[in-house]
């Protein structure tokens, strides 16, 4: 089976690592003083380790926070609607983020994977099955990121970077994965390709209709993958 997968929301957590690292930039003690992580200079904590994300659990009034964003939501201040567990923060301050994120090494390549990822690829590929890494991800130092990260997590598998419009290429697969349902052509029932949503809360509002599309579907985690997998061969 040929089977596409998207990088960021189905192989690498990035979403989750955005919000870490906003929160260990921005966010404050009940005292008002800033975390001490490696933004600030303690080497000795491996951004997005278990060390890490006890630290930052303590930040805001020791509270344990909903922190969540999306490209649209940090750029206005929502934060009272939650009582004050929300983080907030202006676009400068996001791409302020972006930059500690994939500039510095320790944290690029440190982005935690989505659970079971990269074991479920690695049995993939041991199977037969051809897979590749679809991202849009343009060449240059974004494919540097991702290449990087797959050889530090010892991830050997053709990658196609620039795909900004995937819809144009899920005809080369049997299987098509994204986090994204704009990149899956759910209304295209022409298209033989399996193509699989992979849920998070942040795209959950997208299943409902998600399944009604022919060849379409969604999963929550890489055993549903898995076994959607072997029961299509």
């Amino acid at each position: 089976m040929k089977i596409g997968l998207d990088w960021s929301g189905v192989i690498a957590n990035v979403h989750e690592a955005r919000r870490l690292v906003l929160m260990e930039m921005y966010g404050k003690f009940e005292d008002g003083d800033s975390m001490k992580g490696p933004y600030l200079g303690n080497d000795n904590v491996v951004p997005f380790s278990e060390e890490y994300r006890k630290m930052i659990v303590a930040v805001y009034s020791g509270r344990t926070p909903l922190y969540t964003f999306t490209k649209e939501w940090v750029l206005e201040d929502k934060s009272h609607q939650q009582d004050g567990t929300l983080l907030s923060v202006t676009s400068e301050e996001y791409e302020a983020m972006k930059q500690v994120l994939y500039e510095r090494p320790e944290y690029a390549e440190n982005i935690p994977e989505i659970p079971g990822a990269i074991a479920a690829i690695k049995e993939l590929v041991e199977a037969g099955h051809d897979v590749s890494i679809v991202t849009s991800r343009g060449p240059g130092f974004s494919a540097e990121v991702v290449e990087n990260w797959c050889k530090a997590h010892g991830l050997h598998v053709p990658m196609v970077f620039g795909a900004k419009d995937k819809t144009q290429v899920l005809h080369e697969y049997d299987l098509f994965v994204d986090d994204k349902k704009r990149q899956l052509a759910p209304g295209d029932d022409s298209l033989a390709t399996l193509r699989m949503l992979f849920m998070h809360h942040y795209n959950a509002k997208d299943s409902a209709d998600f399944i009604r599309p022919k060849n379409c579907g969604y999963i929550a985690d890489w055993a549903g993958l898995l076994r959607r997998i072997n029961a299509k061969e």
